[in-house]
């Protein structure tokens, strides 16, 4: 921003104010910022400052560690104002942001909201969410923001929220946000940008395919101690292998060229995929939403792994035929993880097993009345039947078989 007119229009371009301009710098200062005031404390909370972008985290009190804002440097409404670098920019500064949000502050997904209408100068307002917290849940975070305006609520940490500030400095100075990659093609003539071209990962040579499997094969056999003709055994199983995104199967019936049971093991594209697991609360843990990113050769050991596990079950190995069941599969997916890729073990959840109310007598039936409810239920019945109300009931009276009616049909007629 150059123009010290804007500065004192607009409470954020009053904040983004330059300390170089000294008119602007002192509009800054003496502007009612609250609940903080002076350009300094807003350059103590700031944690990147690029040609288009300026990213900062709330003033203090915050509500959350965490709490920053991703603003426009230019003075503009929202992206229907965007010039061609800011719409070029845009979606990449947020996915950066967001993405070193959840970096520093290990949450389960970040919020993203603006509305602009306080300040009529674009501030997205990127939000840590933890699953664990209900209280900041979808539009419960407005009534979390306006508790800890009203001292209701604690505020954060100020010395969290500098730890905050100076990781982020640290993640965005290697990364600024808005940096398209030297890879992504501007096509000016269709107004559109070219998506960057996902990194190439590696060839599905014959090489890679026996890494795979062998190593697939020995993490079960260990597991389940198979003897050597066992393991040759579920070695043996067919795979047949699939470049590209989509789900892995163990199969029973003829497909795929095969005529016995077989595997179908599909094998990401690109460097690295996100890994993602069944919720089951046996298995004490699993991905969060958004999944875990890993390297494809170790996801596809792991889904291998998964696959063969289904063909124990099935009594591949000539063990009995066992319970189908997913909790032993994703147990065996996240052993493999936790012994190979710590740090992808250290990002699962822990899955909590939901307690069930115990219901008495049939299912579904209310429980019988108990108390002044039993007692009021006897009075009224038995006034209903001084009254003649509730008729006693009658029992059933069977006729003998010579007495009861009978019919027939009637006979044909006609020849």
């Amino acid at each position: 921003m150059t123009d010290p007119s804007a500065a004192g229009a607009c409470d954020i371009c009053r904040i983004h104010a330059s300390a170089a301009d000294a008119r602007v710098h002192q509009l800054a200062g003496n502007a009612p910022l609250a609940p903080v005031s002076g350009a300094n404390d807003f350059a103590a909370l700031e944690c990147h400052r690029g040609p288009h972008w300026i990213v900062r985290h709330h003033p203090l009190p915050a509500p959350l560690v965490g709490w920053t804002c991703l603003s426009a440097v230019r003075h503009v409404q929202g992206p229907a104002d965007f010039h061609d670098a800011e719409a070029d920019e845009f979606g990449h500064a947020l996915r950066t942001v967001s993405r070193a949000i959840r970096e520093v502050t290990r949450c389960d997904r970040v919020y993203a909201i603006a509305f602009g209408q306080g300040a009529p100068h674009l501030h997205m307002h990127l939000i840590p969410r933890f699953d664990a917290v209900e209280a900041t849940r979808a539009w419960q975070i407005a009534d979390w923001y306006r508790a800890v305006e009203r001292g209701e609520h604690a505020p954060a940490d100020p010395a969290a929220v500098a730890g905050f500030v100076a990781a982020m400095r640290d993640i965005l100075a290697a990364n600024p946000p808005g940096a398209t990659s030297s890879n992504t093609r501007l096509v000016r003539s269709a107004r559109a940008v070219a998506p960057p071209r996902a990194a190439a990962g590696p060839r599905l040579t014959a090489k890679l395919r026996a890494d795979i499997h062998e190593t697939a094969v020995e993490f079960v056999a260990a597991r389940y101690q198979l003897t050597a003709d066992q393991r040759a055994t579920l070695a043996a199983t067919p795979i047949r292998w699939r470049r590209g995104r989509g789900a892995s199967a163990y199969y029973q019936r003829h497909a795929h060229g095969f005529d016995r049971p077989h595997i179908l093991l599909r094998v990401a594209p690109g460097a690295s995929a996100y890994w993602h697991t069944y919720r089951r609360a046996r298995a004490r843990y699993s991905t969060p939403p958004g999944g875990i990113e890993l390297e494809t050769r170790i996801l596809a050991i792991a889904v291998l792994i998964h696959e063969l596990t289904h063909a124990l079950q099935h009594g591949a190995c000539g063990h009995g035929k066992r319970a189908f069941s997913e909790v032993e599969t994703t147990e065996n997916e996240i052993e493999f993880i936790r012994q190979h890729a710590p740090q992808a073990f250290a990002k699962l959840i822990p899955v909590v097993r939901r307690t069930r109310k115990k219901v008495r007598g049939v299912r579904g039936a209310p429980p019988p009345p108990s108390g002044l409810a039993a007692l009021r239920a006897i009075v009224l019945r038995a006034a209903g039947t001084l009254a003649g109300l509730i008729q006693p009931r009658k029992a059933a009276v069977i006729e003998p078989r010579s007495t009861r009616p009978r019919t027939r049909s009637p006979k044909p007629t006609g020849s």
